[in-house]
């Protein structure tokens, strides 16, 4: 159930950032049907050219284990980059792993240094978490 939400979280966090990656779509379709393997082929190939949606997708899909073992290491490293293109979902995750100190070490301060980030740039999501920590 959690990964169900987790999944529709994703699809709702992506959906308006989507704009000009056009086969992010075909790896979030797969996502979305469970084809991970297809969907992690597509969002690296996007990742690659430095296409943060995808390199979002792929953080979530380690953070979550989907088709993939968890590793949270790995996703804070794909959120990193997807968060220092300005990605403002992928600067929550990013602060959301500081915060609980999953896959990086604890760390309120860098937690807040990216929910602020994403609040800047006018994100509700980021503005909410930035004032509850």
């Amino acid at each position: 159930m959690m990964k169900a939400i987790r999944c529709a979280a994703l699809v709702l966090m992506l959906a308006p950032t989507i704009g000009s990656a056009q086969d992010f779509d075909a790896g979030l379709n797969a996502f979305v049907d469970g084809n991970y393997d297809t969907a992690m082929a597509i969002w690296s190939a996007a990742a690659a050219r430095g296409v943060a949606q995808s390199q979002l997708g792929i953080g979530m899909m380690f953070e979550d284990g989907n088709g993939i073992e968890q590793n949270f290491s790995v996703a804070a490293r794909w959120y990193r980059q997807a968060a220092e293109q300005g990605h403002t979902p992928g600067q929550r995750s990013l602060a959301r792993l500081y915060m609980n100190g999953l896959g990086v070490p604890q760390n309120t301060a860098n937690a807040l240094l990216w929910y602020r980030a994403a609040a800047e740039q006018s994100d509700a999501f980021g503005q909410f978490e930035l004032g509850n920590v």
